[in-house]
């Protein structure tokens, strides 16, 4: 069966869509590929006489277009799935989510679930999307309807309507935004770099950057319109050394199952080997191949797009009072604007601590290699330099870089035991850190610490009761 990626390409009116479906098929066809191109209805259905505001309603003309959309779409996958080629890749004019701007939230949910469909599922049924900002932000004197007699659109209904769209895909886990920086050969340039490095034909290029920021207020994200949430929940698969293998299952508007395989090389860079939408029975069944030493990572994600950054706030059930922010830089050292609603504390890109479940587990490891009155000790030095806000490390290097990780996160310490999945080893780092914080706590106490950092510290000393 052939390796088949779908991506959406879509943005605002005169924003180069069409220069760049062609500049895809003649990249890509080079690198091997079978392009194939699913055409936007839209532009078929209004050159051919069926005009929005002919139909009976707005609501009409959506439906009958997304009906169309979605046969088609399904109809060049099963064409694609029984091809000989290798890689296939797929590429839609604009997507079913685009549709969503043209109409209400009430009349847009009538009309997906008219079709047996979820938001969700449908956005998701894209591996990737890349939006082309319109030429009405940015690059104005370029903005005209000379190659499209459909487009109608002034530049600043052009301009709302790319917001428009952006808002409509937020959300998506790999949602590009290309925008008008640099000249229009420069535009085409970075899309189909962009593609590339998400199918795996060059090396990473991008910069992720990782920051602490304060914990949001969820209430006024959830206002925003160009802010969505999704709660994940991740699962490590066995795989062979050098691999990395998980499923991820996306609820909200919906749930959709993903597939994602990843070659880590000997500097542990990872490279994309294969992306993969499943279904319910496919995710369930993966599910039992589960690494026994990782632990199943639960998260909400807010993904939010500001000054055409896409930012990804991630919430873990372990961090009451922060959370992770990210996101990945096209060229490293580009500056970041970040959201006003957002406060950073600091930058944690390439902290151990803010790593995946494997770094925690390397600490649980490193902490049950040692006798009980070791790891005691070690582990009052964290708790009482978090307490203290004094840092003091043991002079031992190795023993010194885990304390450093830990006592710059105390939720690191939460995390590490969470993720040790055998349980006596669990319950022995439970007793340790019982005692620990029961001490620390009760030290402290006389010290006159802080307020704050004992309630936070109660919290912690909770989760391990």
């Amino acid at each position: 069966m052939p390796n088949i990626t779908k991506i959406v390409v879509t943005g605002g009116v005169c924003g180069g869509k069409t220069t760049a479906l062609a500049s895809i098929r003649s990249a890509f066809d080079r690198l091997g590929y079978k392009v194939i191109t699913i055409p936007e209805p839209a532009t078929e259905f209004k050159g051919n006489g069926v005009l929005p505001w002919e139909c009976a309603s707005a609501e009409e003309y959506q439906w009958c277009q997304m009906s169309v959309q979605l046969t088609r779409e399904r109809a060049y996958e099963r064409a694609a799935r029984g091809m000989t080629d290798d890689k296939i890749l797929i590429v839609c004019d604009r997507g079913m989510l685009d549709n969503k701007y043209y109409m209400t939230p009430e009349e847009f949910q009538r009309v997906i679930a008219d079709l047996g469909c979820t938001e969700v599922e449908l956005r998701d049924s894209y591996d990737a999307v890349f939006h082309l900002v319109t030429a009405a932000k940015g690059a104005e004197q370029f903005y005209g309807n000379e190659n499209n007699a459909t487009r109608h659109e002034t530049l600043e209904e052009a301009a709302a309507m790319d917001d428009g769209f952006i808002a409509a895909w937020t959300g998506h886990p790999h949602l590009r935004v290309i925008d008008n920086s640099t000249d229009f050969r420069g535009k085409m340039d970075r899309l189909i770099n962009e593609i590339s490095y998400f199918l795996g034909e060059v090396a990473p290029f991008q910069t992720e950057r990782k920051f602490l920021i304060e914990y949001p207020d969820e209430q006024a994200l959830a206002s925003l319109p160009n802010a969505e949430r999704v709660d994940m929940t991740l699962t490590y698969l066995r795989a062979e050394d050098g691999h990395e293998l998980r499923v991820r299952k996306c609820s909200g508007k919906g749930n959709s199952y993903h597939l994602t395989e990843k070659r880590i090389d000997a500097e542990g860079n990872k490279r994309l080997v294969r992306r993969q939408h499943l279904s319910k029975r496919e995710y369930r069944n993966l599910l039992q191949q589960a690494d026994p030493d990782r632990r199943p990572i639960e998260k909400t994600r807010w993904c939010l797009m500001y000054a055409n950054q896409y930012f990804d706030v991630d919430i873990f059930p372990a961090l009451k009072d922060k959370a992770i922010l990210k996101l990945e830089l096209l060229i490293e050292g580009d500056e970041v604007e970040f959201p006003p609603m957002l406060h950073v504390i600091r930058e944690v890109t390439g902290d151990d601590a803010y790593t995946n479940a494997t770094s925690l587990k390397n600490i649980a490891g490193f902490f049950l290699g040692h006798s009980v009155h070791v790891r005691n000790y070690y582990i009052s030095v964290c708790v009482s330099c978090v307490l203290n806000k004094q840092i003091y490390f043991p002079s031992c290097s190795n023993i010194r870089r885990s304390c450093r990780t830990l006592c710059y996160d105390v939720p690191g310490l939460v995390a590490c035991l969470l993720d040790t999945h055998n349980i006596s080893q669990r319950e022995t780092l439970c007793f340790d850190f019982r005692l620990s914080f029961r001490n620390a706590f009760a030290c402290n106490v006389r010290n006159r610490v802080e307020f704050s950092a004992l309630r936070n510290l109660k919290y912690y000393y909770l989760s391990f009761a």
